[in-house]
């Protein structure tokens, strides 16, 4: 992604259209750096390792939080040139790794964090003091903060996030071009006055320029300027509201099905009835073969001689008697009498356990 904000450089003057707010105002080429903070102006937020999407507190040096330090805004060098620590809890909240080779921050650009929060209204703020104590955050979008490391640096392009740990020589901190894409900067030779400022993002106004007066040790920003969200709006949209954390909107619920679906707990019933219904089944037809065997009628036929008895095999392989061939009368098996007896009366009657919501009924054993 490469934003289109171009650059403006105005001799002896200056352009008011890209100056948002009252410009900080210092009498030497340093400014004083009150905090550091990380922000989204709309939307949801993808930072790591935070339950909001303002992070404050970011600003910090040998060891601990600190509320202020000099910086030069310098046009000319590339960099955030800051303490380490302040680096490192900026990192902590991003998809990015340290690079010792580079003392830089390489972009995980495989992460859906790294695509959200270079694409959305996500942004790094300063807040500075002037002179007079008033202060005044400038904003810098992480769209302009995703640069690219190319040959002969590296034999392949390298995003990363312009953060460099710095230890102070004799030109202390400094805040490079990778700032100043976000920030107005002006300055008076005649009165050693700079004045820095909010810039717009691609969609500006329209050019005005304005003379810088040799006594001039302040600035008048554009007229009725845009807000600094409404200058990025065409060019970072905003994640979902419900975004924390992670930048993927929900999913869409499923659409419902209007077939009526059998829950397990049916389909179980089911197989269960359909279980003792088949017992009860088999056990009737049991209770009513044994009942005809044991009817007057063939005891009668027991009795008759010369004639054909029906002959009772063993249960077959589904537990019913079944008939069979007619068996010899009595005195015809071999010269053998054979006696079909009566069963008794009192036979014990043994229920079938329950298999389902019923019992079956009484089986004769």
């Amino acid at each position: 992604m490469e934003p289109n904000v171009t650059g403006s450089l105005v001799l002896g003057g200056y352009d008011s259209s890209r100056c948002l707010t009252d410009p900080i105002v210092s009498s030497f080429d340093t400014v004083q750096l009150r905090s550091i903070a990380l922000n989204v102006s709309s939307g949801g937020y993808a930072y790591l390792n935070t339950d909001s999407a303002y992070v404050p507190d970011l600003l910090r040096a040998n060891g601990s939080a600190v509320n202020n330090i000099p910086v030069h805004p310098r046009p000319g060098v590339p960099h955030l040139y800051l303490p380490k620590d302040t680096c490192d809890a900026i990192a902590s909240h991003l998809p990015v790794t340290y690079s010792s080779e580079f003392n830089l921050y390489l972009w995980d650009t495989e992460k859906q964090a790294y695509k959200d929060i270079v694409s959305s209204p996500h942004y790094l703020a300063f807040t500075f003091a002037s002179d007079n104590g008033n202060e005044s955050t400038i904003s810098v979008p992480f769209a302009l903060l995703n640069l690219t490391l190319t040959s002969p640096i590296v034999s392949t392009a390298t995003q990363y996030f312009p953060c460099k740990p710095w230890t102070p020589n004799s030109t202390g901190y400094t805040l490079g071009n990778a700032f100043l894409q976000s920030a107005f900067l002006a300055q008076n030779w005649e009165q050693n006055k700079f004045f820095l400022a909010q810039a717009p993002g691609p969609d500006f106004l329209s050019s005005s320029i304005q003379k810088i007066g040799y006594a001039d040790t302040t600035l008048t920003p554009a007229r009725n300027p845009p807000n600094w969200e409404s200058s990025w709006s065409s060019t970072l949209k905003a994640l979902p509201a419900n975004s924390s954390g992670s930048s993927s909107s929900p999913s869409a619920p499923a659409e419902a099905d209007d077939s009526p679906a059998i829950s397990g707990g049916a389909i179980a019933g089911i197989v269960v009835g359909a279980i003792a219904g088949l017992a009860i089944v088999g056990g009737l037809m049991w209770f009513f073969m044994r009942r005809r065997k044991q009817s007057p009628s063939n005891k009668a036929m027991s009795q008759a001689p010369n004639t054909p008895l029906p002959h009772y095999h063993d249960a077959n392989e589904h537990g019913v008697p079944y008939l069979g061939k007619p068996a010899m009368a009595p005195h015809e098996v071999e010269g053998q009498q054979t006696q079909i007896s009566e069963l008794g009366s009192g036979r014990e009657v043994a229920e079938l356990p329950a298999q389902g919501p019923g019992k079956p009924g009484p089986v004769y054993a």
